[in-house]
């Protein structure tokens, strides 16, 4: 198309100005889109806290940590109270990841959840629980995780080395 006379200017003008308006409503699905997928999840993930902190609520989590500190062993039950307060940190930070994964949470902020969840894999359990159902977080969390265990091992390691 030569462009000859300002009719055809306008037109060019009028043709950019359509393609503009489609990439913008594009971007703005798209965005949509991506604020319904972290909403769908964090629900979910509200709904999984609030089950397991009924159960977290009961004096079941004080007994259990009081037996844990005083190294008295633990029942099938026991276990299931600390697994479900374990599960439930998880949770959270999967969640926090998949929020910095998608752009809704800052770097400074997910900076302090990895600080949070490397001192948290010294308490009782932790590295336990997670050998047995790091396969039921996603991929990306899973890697996170497996690294600062493996680091922690290392360490562990190191300090134990003459």
């Amino acid at each position: 198309m030569i462009i000859k006379t300002p009719i055809d200017w306008l037109k060019v003008l009028g043709i950019v100005g359509v393609i503009g308006s489609l990439i913008f409503v594009g971007f703005q699905l798209k965005q949509s889109q991506d604020i319904a997928i972290a909403s769908q999840y964090q629900a979910r993930l509200d709904s999984l806290i609030a089950v397991k902190g009924n159960l977290l609520q009961s004096t079941a989590l004080i007994t259990v940590s009081e037996k844990v500190r005083n190294g008295e062993p633990l029942d099938q039950f026991d276990l299931i109270i600390i697994d479900a307060s374990v599960s439930q940190l998880y949770d959270l930070y999967e969640s926090n990841h998949f929020q910095y994964a998608s752009g809704f949470i800052s770097e400074e902020h997910w900076q302090s959840v990895l600080r949070g969840m490397e001192a948290a894999l010294d308490a009782f359990h932790m590295s336990e629980y997670w050998a047995r159902n790091r396969l039921i977080y996603r991929a990306s969390f899973a890697e996170i995780v497996d690294k600062m265990i493996a680091k922690k091992q290392a360490e562990n390691l190191s300090d134990h080395e003459p």
